[in-house]
């Protein structure tokens, strides 16, 4: 699944990422910004938190993906990703359009690692 371009694209990868259905090789790191930008903007960011959370522990459930130290779902890593990106969609025009959002915030997140390293 390539990056979403509309509404319709939105819902199918929400779609997939809820029930299990989006192929593993179909997520990386800017699948996972799309799906947290889709949430921030349609919930509360407690909300938009659990969603993306349940999601993710769903999604690795349906591939096989056990839970362990260096493996799985990371709690730290998600509630930042979803605490930080949530500021920064504050911080947009709110004019703009969903699919311009996201593709802002995946630039902004493209090196999510040195981000976090200069929190924690």
């Amino acid at each position: 699944m390539a990056i979403p371009r509309s509404n319709s694209d939105f819902e199918m990868l929400i779609a997939d990422f809820e029930s299990g259905e989006l192929l593993k090789s179909d997520w990386h790191h800017s699948e996972h910004v799309a799906v947290a930008t889709w949430y921030l903007l349609k919930l509360p960011e407690v909300e938009a938190i659990k969603a993306v959370t349940h999601g993710i522990q769903n999604l690795n459930r349906h591939h096989g993906i056990l839970q362990t130290p260096t493996s799985g779902y990371h709690e730290t890593w998600t509630i930042f990703l979803v605490k930080i990106l949530s500021k920064f969609l504050n911080a947009l025009d709110s004019n703009l359009l969903t699919v311009d959002k996201t593709n802002e915030a995946i630039h902004y997140l493209k090196d999510f690692k040195a981000l976090t390293l200069g929190y924690y």
